[in-house]
């Protein structure tokens, strides 16, 4: 078993880009998605782990080309289409994390980005290998690891898309965190996409989150419920 991490942080995706615009990053929202970073780090949380979904980078691509499909749905061979389209949607979620990356760095935070391809992989869509010791060796480096949703070698349909989500919830399973913290752009919870006509709020998780957090971190407390209600409105 991993030693225990202080946090996770799971960086939205439509909290730091705009999800209908091709690769357009919420700057502003990514920088202060960082700057909380950097006072959690200087207020002693060092055994971070930072997770950020991918947003307007890579969603494009892969489903242009079906990457999430793989070699399901009727298609028995991975075609030259489908290699492309992985290429594609990795080279994109990539620059993503390349620059949430460089952000953290220039508050001050020793981050260095991980990317998932190559050292997870599932079968039906199910993880069974991860890169745990890769994270580990970086944690116990004196470093922040900096994932985010990805694709993945499938051994029954070729790829697939592993999500920032699940990512997180192995991490989790994996180091047991004391915290695991959704930095996000709406108010909670939601039975589907907030702008989808009929959407209802299934849970306004950042009520409880804020009182378990009260204890540890009540000098940032505050910061982290506009972060975690409306990033963009954090000062």
């Amino acid at each position: 078993m991993a030693a225990a991490v202080d946090c996770i942080l799971k960086l939205g995706g439509s909290a730091l880009t705009q999800k209908n615009q091709l690769e357009t990053l919420k700057a502003e929202s990514l920088r202060r998605a960082a700057a909380l970073v950097s006072k959690l780090w200087e207020a002693g949380e060092r055994r971070c782990i930072i997770v950020h979904g991918a947003g307007s980078f890579g969603h494009f691509q892969a489903r242009e080309h079906d990457v999430a499909l793989g070699t399901s749905g009727g298609r028995s061979a991975a075609s030259d289409n489908l290699r492309r389209g992985l290429c594609l949607t990795r080279l994109s979620v990539t620059k993503l994390n390349h620059l949430v990356t460089g952000q953290l760095i220039s508050v001050g935070v020793p981050a260095v980005g991980i990317s998932p391809f190559g050292t997870w992989q599932t079968t039906n869509k199910n993880v069974i290998k991860a890169g745990i010791d890769t994270v580990k060796n970086v944690l116990d480096a004196g470093y922040v690891p900096v994932l985010h949703g990805d694709c993945t070698l499938d051994l029954e349909q070729h790829c697939c898309i592993l999500s920032g989500d699940t990512v997180i919830e192995v991490l989790a399973k994996t180091f047991s965190p004391r915290r695991v913290v959704f930095l996000t752009d709406v108010n909670g919870i939601y039975s589907c996409p907030p702008d989808t006509p009929g959407t209802k709020q299934v849970l306004g998780w950042w009520i409880p989150l804020l009182l378990v957090l009260k204890e540890r971190w009540s000098h940032l407390c505050s910061h982290l419920h506009y972060h975690m209600t409306l990033l963009e409105e954090c000062p």
